[in-house]
Parts: C-alpha cells; structure tokens; sequence
C-alpha cells in the first residue's frame, strides 16, 4: 500500500489547514497500517511528492510575496538544501513509486519518503526528541518555569506574531 502525503501536512504550510490535516491523516493512517499489516507481509509507505500540479499552480504570486516578507517558514524549513533547485516534475515521483511496488523493497515498511526531482528524503516519523518527567503530576507554574530552557530551547516559532504596522 502506498499512501500519498504532502509537505502541508508533514511540515505545515500557512494557508492549507485543511488539505495539511488530511495529507497528515493520511500518513498516520499509513504509519499504523504498517505496523498492523507488516507480519502478513504487506509493506505500507508514504511518498510526499514535491512538484508543479494544478495545486501549486493555485498559489498566486501575491500570496507567495506576503508569506515571505511576514516571516513565515516554508514548508521545507529547516530540512535538507538541495545543491540545486530539484525539478518540480510530477513525472520524477514515479520512479519511486514504481521502487516500492518491488521485491526489492520488500523490507521497507512504515516509511515516509520525500521526493523532489533527483532528491529523495527519508522523513523521520514523529519521535519525542526531548522529554521532562517527575513522579507525580506537572503543575502549569512548574511547566512554564522550566519549559523555557529545556523543552522550548532552541524552538523558533514559524508563523510569529506581526508587529502592527503604523498608519
């Protein structure tokens, strides 16, 4: 099985809540289907293709601008930099698709793969990449005395808050 997710709703994409909620159903959906399906044999993954479709082609220029004068991270913040700018090609995705239809991909199970052009990403399912623990049960003051400098070092808010713009 073979499900098809995006980066709107891997990574998020301001403007796209809806299609990023259901592109991320999607992966959940793959990732336990995966997990259930595995021991019988069936492999389940998910491409997150990146390319030029009549979707993209819906995002004006104006929208594109705003975005990147108000702050807001792309969808591939963060991520791997090409070396180039991949092609946006739809047709470059099938190639992968086509790889893990194959007993050559017999193994690979529960996967996300990213594909742009030449460039291929094995995304990293969610993990917890910090932890807090104490016996017993956290307290809000507790939460923010301590969130600050351990599980919110080093986060950057994507979309931050706008200054308000004189008049």
């Amino acid at each position: 099985m073979i499900g098809f997710a995006s980066g709107a709703g891997l990574m998020g994409n301001p403007g796209q809540a809806n299609y990023g909620a259901a592109k991320d159903g999607v992966a959940g959906f793959i990732r336990t289907a995966a997990r259930d399906l595995g021991k019988y044999g069936a492999t389940c993954n998910v491409v997150a293709p990146v390319a030029a479709t009549r979707l993209l082609g819906t995002v004006t220029s104006t929208d594109r601008s705003a975005r990147e004068q108000s702050g807001v991270s792309s969808p591939a913040a963060g991520g791997p930099r090409p070396v180039a700018m991949p092609r946006m090609d739809p047709e470059d995705v099938a190639p992968v698709v086509a790889f893990l239809c194959t007993d050559a991909a017999k193994n690979i199970n529960g996967q996300i793969l990213w594909v742009q052009g030449g460039m291929i990403s094995l995304i990293n399912n969610p993990y917890a990449s910090k932890t807090l623990q104490k016996v017993g049960v956290w307290t809000p003051e507790e939460i923010a005395m301590l969130y600050p400098q351990t599980l919110g070092r080093d986060l950057v808010n994507p979309s931050p808050p706008q200054a308000a713009k004189a008049q």
